[in-house]
């Protein structure tokens, strides 16, 4: 198997790709090289054959004629709130579980299914359209084992890490209430109740090593499978409204979202009923605010929005304080992909952050981990606007690096991917004419292809002189301080900005700081 070009290895190891090579009955060497898409695409073909339903060998059947309106009502996609912008305590993250996937399943949505002639007694939300009620679709056939056993791999998993902590006395209540219980790869909480209430009341030797390593490698073989599974139903709603799916038809998307959004609306109106605030909201999941809150009350409110819906919801943590991201153009314009909080456990959770973009320099990368690593040991916003001078103090450390010339080239490099071939760029972009110094010297880049340079002097008026390729960078190069500076700063901006210090007022910090 080539592991480095397997994306189904990479996400869930030799486990994954055994158990989708199992389901969809794809040899394992193919179904490391192939997409999770083939692999549920092969379940479908697999049900159709199995139940004498005709394959066609290529889909021809035209998407049916909709008017503007028609349009504008149906294709709306998941729906998705403006954030509250700041700071907030007492907020906790709830989540649809496979949402998607069971929408289609539980409502029978399949391509044959959706616009059927026999049926009008059931309509989607909005768009309007009947789902049949007097066959299963092949595409719910097709999804409900696999959540099914989806669902017993994330229980099976959270059973043995629960065995795992007991056998290490690791896990009580008292530790449960003061930091919490947060598994990553399960994403979800672990409510897991000792034995015993700490390592001392443990019999000796009651547990060997052994036994805890049984019960270590199970919950990760658990977890790698589930993951496996998680991927191949996600991207099952994706080939749904594929055009060129066997399987696939734009309506039948069109339902899955529209579902998807009444039980959004559901969930927030559950949530107010209960006295919690909705801070946020994003297709599944949902951010809810209430002060002084308990656990217990979330579960229950958990429970309650599953009965409505239809669909099992999670708690996916606490947070002891949650910050929600203004847009970079506009301060006062809330963005539905850019915050970051810290969990009751001590993990922070961050999206659309600079350290989280794939073309952010390793530097600019590691001053802002650092910047928010420092908040890790908070516990409240008081605590967070008491970390500030310490992040300054990063924030200095990082520029004078940059002044001083400490910083390896290695460290500033930038990889963007071309979107077109080199010579065809009309704009003289940084990206662009580091593509062309490579092709310049006889690398062939195509579009798709990442391009690594550092940025020399971005305002030079001789175009070579703007960046260079990063295979072409030696030892004694020079590098654009101030565009290094900016991109710093932005980082911290991000950490800083919802308590007022925006870039501007961290440039003069900097400048003073520097000139003393």
């Amino acid at each position: 198997i080539d592991r480095r070009n397997s994306f189904i290895f990479g996400e869930s190891g030799m486990e994954g790709v055994i158990e989708l090579a199992r389901l969809a009955k794809i040899p394992v060497q193919r179904m490391a090289r192939t997409s999770p898409g083939t692999a549920i695409t092969s379940m479908q073909l697999d049900r159709a054959f199995q139940d004498d339903i005709l394959i066609p060998w290529r889909k021809g059947e035209p998407e049916r004629f909709k008017t503007a309106w028609d349009l504008l009502v149906a294709d709306k996609g998941g729906l998705v709130f403006q954030p509250k912008l700041g700071i907030f305590e007492d907020v906790a993250e709830i989540d649809f579980a496979s949402m998607y996937p069971t929408m289609m399943a539980i409502h029978n949505i399949s391509p044959e299914t959706v616009l059927c002639g026999c049926c009008e007694n059931q309509r989607v939300p909005e768009a309007g359209y009947t789902i049949c009620e007097k066959r299963e679709g092949i595409v719910p056939r097709t999804l409900r084992p696999v959540l099914t056993r989806r669902a017993w791999l994330k229980k099976m998993a959270k059973e043995t890490e629960g065995e795992k902590q007991k056998a290490e006395g690791r896990t009580t209540r008292e530790d449960k209430d003061k930091r919490g219980i947060y598994n990553r790869d399960m994403q979800t909480r672990s409510t897991v109740t000792p034995a015993c209430r700490n390592a001392a009341d443990l019999p000796e030797n009651l547990f060997d090593g052994q036994t805890l390593r049984r019960a270590g490698t199970d919950t990760n073989i658990y977890n790698r499978k589930q993951i496996a599974l998680k991927w191949m139903l996600v991207t099952s709603f994706g080939y749904l409204g594929y055009r060129n799916a066997r399987f696939g038809r734009i309506e039948a998307h069109e339902a899955v979202t529209a579902f998807g959004r009444e039980s959004l609306l559901q969930a927030k109106e559950i949530c107010e009923e209960k006295g919690f605030e909705l801070l946020h909201a994003i297709t599944d999941s949902l951010w809810i605010r209430k002060k002084g809150f308990r656990e217990e009350e979330v579960l229950e409110l958990c429970q309650k929005i599953g009965e409505a819906t239809g669909i099992t919801m999670s708690l996916e943590g606490i947070y002891r304080w949650m910050v929600f991201l203004p847009s970079k153009g506009n301060p006062e314009s809330p963005v539905a992909n850019r915050y970051f909080g810290l969990f009751q456990n001590g993990k922070i959770k961050a999206r659309g952050l600079f350290f989280r973009r794939g073309d952010t320099p390793p530097l600019i990368q590691e001053a802002q981990v650092r910047m928010i690593g420092v908040l890790s040991a908070t516990r409240n916003i008081d605590d967070f606007q008491a970390k500030i001078p310490e992040i300054l103090d990063l924030l200095l450390e990082y520029s004078l690096k940059l002044k001083d010339g400490q910083t390896r080239q290695e460290d500033l490099v930038i990889g963007k991917r071309i979107s077109q071939e080199p010579n065809a760029y009309k704009v003289d972009s940084l990206t662009a004419l580091a593509a062309q110094q490579l092709e310049d010297m006889g690398i062939q880049i195509h579009p798709g292809e990442k391009v690594r340079y550092v940025i020399k002097d971005a305002q030079s008026k001789d175009k070579s002189g703007r960046v260079k390729s990063f295979p072409l960078v030696g030892p004694d190069d020079t590098y654009d301080v101030k565009k290094y500076l900016e991109m710093l700063v932005k980082a911290a901006e991000e950490v800083l900005i919802h308590l007022g210090y925006n870039a501007k007022r961290l440039q003069v910090i900097i400048d003073s700081r520097c000139d003393s």
